[in-house]
């Protein structure tokens, strides 16, 4: 018999965020999706979930609960290796019914328990980069952060791989469950804003009609690469995605000619800093080698913007001569939303004569923040 006050640490503090957060979302699972309990006797699901929760126990108490049956009659192999077996009870006929029990009777308030002392604050430095930066709110953060998990937690994946198959209409109500959070309050942080262009570019478009949790939320190949460039600031993120402009050569003195041209444009983009202003735009034109981005970034300079460029692309969408992470336009897409809450940056489009020439809604949403009408 489960004994859950002598099995679960009273402290979950103690255990380390990376293995208390993943636990945590098997949990929430489990208690919020009522038909999960139908699988409490299936070991394909009960061992990722036993692997999960595990750091979340007590080890001389897990020991007690897995002992050997003393009475031998009970045990059905006198010659099985029981040390495998409490490695992996799911698999042990005798062990099997006890961890089935363990979960059905589980109570609410060690969820609570858990929830509390696991705090909000997202497990890797990056996502945590990424969520400040844009300027999201609790679930949403709490949803790059599942995903993450998802992504560095074989067991977690392993766990949601067990989920049954499900159409787009129900996916919301099973993420909700997993977040732990109402769906309305999902809905309401997830709404058609201006944000769900930049989280969609972090999952993968899977178009198949029935799928599991595993499958539905799967890192897009940019968010794989953010992570995997472990970025250390905001600065080194946007430099994973964008192109850093590198310095001026020039002084503002060295366009005389533009002398008056300058001076207007540098007032209304120091204006634009000052009120936080969004869509300023500046267009140059001029033959090719007069000097356009040379001004830009010393016109930049001037007014102390850090410069960003986004340049003409070749046949595979990436940079010509270089070779930013993530996936353009996503990964343009995704340095707008960090740098539209910044007063401090610029943006410079260099030889792209041939998409502006064009409708393009990406082009359009980072020139003014909505796509083009």
């Amino acid at each position: 018999m489960a004994n859950h006050r002598t099995l679960w640490w009273k402290n979950f503090t103690t255990v380390a965020a990376k293995a208390r957060r993943p636990a945590r979302y098997a949990l929430q699972l489990l208690l919020n999706e009522p038909s999960l309990r139908e699988r409490l006797s299936d070991p394909d699901f009960l061992g990722p979930l036993w692997q999960l929760i595990l750091p979340l126990l007590n080890p001389q108490a897990v020991k007690v609960f897995l002992a050997r049956p003393s009475n031998e009659n009970e045990s059905n192999d006198e010659n099985c290796d029981w040390g495998h077996e409490m490695s992996h009870p799911e698999q042990n006929d005798i062990l099997r019914p006890r961890l089935s029990h363990f979960f059905e009777t589980l109570p609410r308030q060690v969820l609570d328990r858990l929830v509390k002392d696991d705090g909000e604050a997202p497990i890797d430095s990056t996502v945590a980069l990424l969520c400040e930066g844009l300027g999201l709110d609790a679930i949403v953060t709490r949803f790059l952060d599942f995903m993450e998990q998802r992504m560095a937690v074989n067991h977690l994946s392993a766990f949601l791989r067990q989920t049954p198959h499900m159409d787009t209409k129900t996916i919301e109500f099973w993420l909700a469950a997993i977040l732990g959070c109402d769906k309305s309050a999902l809905d309401a942080a997830i709404p058609n804003g201006p944000e769900i262009p930049v989280i969609a570019g972090l999952l993968d478009n899977n178009n198949d009609s029935e799928l599991n949790l595993e499958s539905v939320l799967k890192p897009s190949n940019l968010f794989t690469s953010v992570l995997e460039a472990a970025p250390k600031d905001a600065d080194s993120l946007l430099a994973t995605l964008i192109q850093p402009a590198p310095a001026a050569s020039w002084r503002l003195e060295d366009f005389p000619h533009l002398a008056d041209e300058i001076e207007n444009l540098r007032d209304v983009m120091q204006q634009a800093v000052a009120t936080g202003a969004v869509g300023v735009n500046a267009l140059f034109h001029g033959a090719v080698g007069s000097g356009k981005t040379e001004m830009a970034l010393t016109l930049a300079e001037a007014c102390g913007l850090k410069a960003y460029r986004i340049r003409g692309t070749n046949n595979e969408g990436l940079a010509s001569g270089d070779q930013p992470l993530g996936d353009q336009p996503l990964g343009y897409l995704l340095a707008h939303g960090l740098l539209v809450r910044r007063r401090d940056s610029l943006l410079i489009f260099d030889e792209v004569e041939d998409v502006m020439e064009c409708n393009n809604d990406f082009i359009s949403f980072l020139l003014c923040g909505r796509p083009a009408s």
